[in-house]
């Protein structure tokens, strides 16, 4: 490790490419993990923790449809910082492919899941769905990514995207 540490600091080619790796290496996500993970965190959301969280309430009365979109935010807030952490280290094309992960997920939640929770959230997955995008896009410098994102996840998702 320490031969690792003196490369890294060195201000040449050689300590770029060794960061350059470093960096590559804790960065490395598996997207099929990713998706799997959005579909089980949202899986693990119960209408009877909906219930508890709204409802009449000491605060006065908390609509159970805006609550259920602050769950699935919940579960996927993580996952946008996430996003925003590799555009602002300089990784569009690993934000890019987290996004879709994370997107999958979504999808597959909406589309395949079988929740007593997600009968309850009405159009929230979709929503969702619209959200991670955008927040996307927000930290998008080039705009050819746009055009090219777009017409990703129009092939990828197309029912989501009439």
């Amino acid at each position: 490790m320490g031969v690792l540490r003196r490369l890294s600091r060195r201000s040449d080619a050689v300590g770029e490419a060794v960061r350059d790796e470093i960096l590559t290496d804790i960065l490395r996500f598996d997207p099929e993990e990713v998706s799997g993970e959005v579909l089980a965190d949202l899986e693990l959301l119960t209408v009877e923790e909906l219930w508890d969280r709204s409802g009449q309430t000491s605060q006065g009365y908390v609509d159970p449809n805006e609550e259920s979109w602050l769950m699935i935010e919940e579960v996927l807030r993580p996952h946008v910082v996430r996003i925003r952490q590799y555009q602002n280290w300089g990784r569009p094309d690993e934000a890019r492919e987290y996004c879709l992960a994370v997107l999958d997920g979504l999808y597959a939640f909406g589309r395949e899941a079988k929740s007593e929770f997600k009968e309850h959230a009405g159009d929230d997955p979709r929503i969702a769905y619209g959200w991670i995008q955008a927040r996307w896009r927000e930290g998008v410098k080039k705009i050819t990514l746009l055009d090219d994102f777009s017409a990703e996840v129009a092939a990828r998702f197309p029912e989501w995207e009439k």
